[in-house]
C-alpha cells in the first residue's frame, strides 16, 4: 500500500477522483501507481506495475488518463505516438503507443485493443502513462506559480505564550485558506501550513519538541511600545505584520534565549492551541526575534 494522501507536505489528489469516480477497486491501485511515480518511490511502483498489468481494462485508462490529461495541458504532443520524446523527457514505450493510437483523439482505450498487448507490453504501457502524467502534473505552470499572499490576506494573529518551558507565538487562523480545482476537490487543505513547510517549517511533536537549531531565513521584530510585530520568511517576504501584546516575563525569556518558536495551524482562537498541538496538526519554525524599544 502506498498511500501518501494523508501528507500534509504535499497534497495528492488521485485522477480517479474526477476522471472516473465510479472504477470500483481498480481504481485504489492504479492512484496508488501514480502516487507512487510522483514520490519517486520506484519500490512500490514496481510492485504496483506488476499488479496493474494483468488488468487489461485498469491500463487502457491509465493511458487515456495520459493521453487526455497530456492534451489538455499542452495539446496533443505527436511524440505520443511517433516514439519521440514527450514532455519532460518522457519517450513513450511500444506498447503506450499501440494503445494510445484510439486514446489520443479523446477516445477511449478498447478493452479489447488492450488484451491484444502482451503482458509487458501493458506493463510498460502503464509505466509510460503515469510516468507522464506524473511529469505534467509536476511541470505545468499552474503547479509553479508561488501563492501570492499579503499579510493581511491571510487573516493571522500573533499570540503570546509559553510551552513546553519556552516562549512560543502561536499564530492563530479564524478562517482556513484552501485551493480547489474546478472539479470541486480540495487540493490544498491549508494555504498557511503549505507555505510554513515549504519554507523550512517541521512538524511540531510532543515527544521530539522544539530542535534548537533556528530556521534558516526567517526574520522577526518587535517594537516597543506598541507591540508591533513583523514576522519574515526566507524570499524576504513578509508573514505577519500586525500587533502581538506581550508581557514583560516573555519579553525577558525571548531576550535570554535571543529566539522564539512561532506555532502555526488550525488554531482559529487560544482554545483551539491544545487540541491542535496534541492532535499532531501544527507545524513550527524557530526564528531571530529583535526586541527595538522606542
Amino acid at each position: 500500500m502506498h498511500d501518501h494522501s494523508g501528507d500534509r507536505v504535499r497534497q495528492f489528489v488521485a485522477p480517479s477522483h474526477f476522471r472516473n469516480p465510479d472504477f470500483g477497486t481498480r481504481a485504489a491501485v492504479m492512484d496508488q501507481l501514480y502516487d507512487a511515480t510522483l514520490d519517486g518511490c520506484q519500490e512500490c511502483r514496481s510492485v504496483l506495475l506488476d499488479r496493474v498489468a494483468p488488468d487489461v481494462r485498469a491500463v487502457g485508462k491509465l493511458v487515456e488518463w495520459a493521453c487526455l490529461i497530456a492534451s489538455e495541458t499542452y495539446g496533443l504532443p505527436a511524440a505520443l505516438r511517433d516514439g519521440g520524446e514527450a514532455e519532460g523527457g518522457v519517450r513513450t514505450s511500444a506498447g503506450f503507443r499501440k494503445l494510445a493510437r484510439s486514446g489520443v483523439d479523446g477516445g477511449t482505450v478498447s478493452v479489447a485493443s488492450s488484451a491484444e498487448c502482451s503482458m509487458q507490453e501493458r506493463r510498460e504501457a502503464a509505466d509510460t502513462a503515469v510516468e507522464l502524467v506524473a511529469v505534467l502534473s509536476a511541470d505545468h505552470p499552474s503547479s509553479q506559480e508561488p501563492f501570492e499572499l499579503a499579510p493581511g490576506e491571510m487573516q493571522l494573529g500573533a499570540l503570546c505564550g509559553h510551552f513546553a518551558e519556552q516562549a512560543v507565538i502561536f499564530m492563530l487562523q479564524p478562517m482556513t485558506m484552501q485551493v480547489g480545482t474546478a472539479q470541486g476537490n480540495v487540493e490544498v487543505e491549508d494555504v498557511v501550513e503549505l507555505l510554513v513547510r515549504k519554507a523550512g517549517g517541521k512538524p511540531l511533536s510532543t515527544t521530539t519538541l522544539f530542535a534548537p537549531g533556528r530556521t534558516a531565513g526567517w526574520r522577526a521584530q518587535l517594537r516597543l511600545p506598541g507591540d508591533i510585530l513583523r514576522v519574515s520568511m526566507p524570499d524576504k517576504g513578509c508573514f505577519y505584520d500586525g500587533t502581538m501584546p506581550t508581557t514583560a516575563a516573555w519579553r525577558r525569556a525571548v531576550a535570554a534565549a535571543g529566539d522564539v518558536v512561532i506555532i502555526t495551524g488550525p488554531m482559529a482562537d487560544p482554545t483551539c492551541v491544545d487540541d491542535a498541538i496534541w492532535g499532531g496538526r501544527t507545524t513550527y519554525v524557530r526564528v531571530p526575534l529583535a526586541l527595538h524599544v522606542s
